[in-house]
């Protein structure tokens, strides 16, 4: 997958407004077989906005009139694959509420080598900590297939703060629970090897979709071509093939198409009860267990620091 800047239209955003990338040959479906531009019809009556508002935080547990309020002020937009909803490090008035459609958060390096926080199809707010500290999104948002989104200009925001302060307490957990998240993912980064990471990243997947109790095959029901995996995961594209043929060859996980089916469920969640989040593990454990010398990669069994490679280690 090319890098996101070179995807988009890279014309300055003007208060925060995205550019459209060049259109698609066909106008994609949501699964439930509208398309953006009918989300955003139903979403024209403020009722619906302030519902769609509603489901995500920091919003939840806002009063409906408060709600209805911000519905009011808030405007609604369609965007193509590959349209940049947020900029990171340049200036926003507005929150993003993904409505509809998968939604890439994440980083660029000057390279082209991306790095994916967030990679997500549920309701979710974008630019919160500029509301709260008034600095500029750390990262870019960018859709990744036909995305619904609902903006609700920062003043409207602070509008209703200023008559009920009680609410700015919703707004600090759910920052709290941000920082929280991404503070685990540094970890995971630091301490975890691929391969657990890749583990747990498949069983969060598959757990979105309701499939992790599954006990035969099972699919994580989002596309995950090796270069995505290499993105979620902070590697290279040499080491997301590597793991990809590791968990293969381990009867693990099947790749094809740009889709992953987990073969083995338990495997799975054996691999990753190795990684730092696991009850009773030790992340230093972890990291000497697994971790292996990018050189030696093209071994046969590397990924799993051992000449019986994935499959011994999940036996101990």
């Amino acid at each position: 997958m090319e890098p996101i800047r070179s995807r988009m239209d890279t014309r300055a955003a003007v208060d925060g407004e995205p550019r459209e990338a060049a259109a698609p040959a066909v106008t994609k479906r949501r699964q439930d077989g509208k398309t953006p531009a009918q989300e955003k019809t139903r979403l024209s009556d403020a009722d619906a906005r302030a519902d769609a508002i509603a489901r995500a935080a920091p919003f939840s547990g806002w009063p409906r009139e408060v709600l209805l309020r911000l519905a009011a002020a808030a405007s609604v937009s369609s965007h193509r694959s590959g349209t940049t909803i947020l900029f990171g490090g340049k200036p926003c008035n507005a929150i993003a509420l993904s409505v509809e459609g998968l939604v890439i958060a994440g980083v660029t390096s000057p390279g082209g080598r991306r790095l994916i926080f967030n990679f997500d199809d549920a309701a979710y707010v974008y630019g919160l900590a500029p509301l709260i500290d008034g600095q500029t999104p750390p990262h870019d948002v960018v859709a990744d297939g036909p995305v619904t989104v609902i903006r609700v200009p920062y003043a409207a925001i602070r509008a209703e703060l200023a008559r009920l302060p009680a609410l700015w307490e919703s707004i600090a957990v759910e920052a709290n629970r941000r920082g929280h998240g991404l503070n685990r993912q540094i970890q995971q980064f630091v301490f975890d090897a691929p391969l657990v990471r890749a583990a747990a990243l498949l069983l969060g997947m598959l757990a979105k979709n309701d499939q992790d109790g599954a006990l035969g095959p099972a699919h994580i029901g989002l596309r995950l071509p090796q270069e995505r995996l290499a993105e979620l995961l902070g590697t290279s594209r040499q080491w997301a093939t590597a793991l990809v043929r590791e968990l293969s060859n381990a009867g693990i996980v099947e790749w094809r198409y740009g889709g992953a089916r987990v073969l083995d469920v338990q495997a799975l969640r054996r691999l990753a009860s190795r990684g730092i989040d696991a009850q009773d593990q030790r992340s230093e454990h972890v990291a000497a267990q697994w971790r292996v010398d990018p050189g030696a990669m093209p071994a046969a069994g590397a990924l799993g620091a051992g000449n019986g490679g994935v499959a011994k280690r999940l036996d101990k």
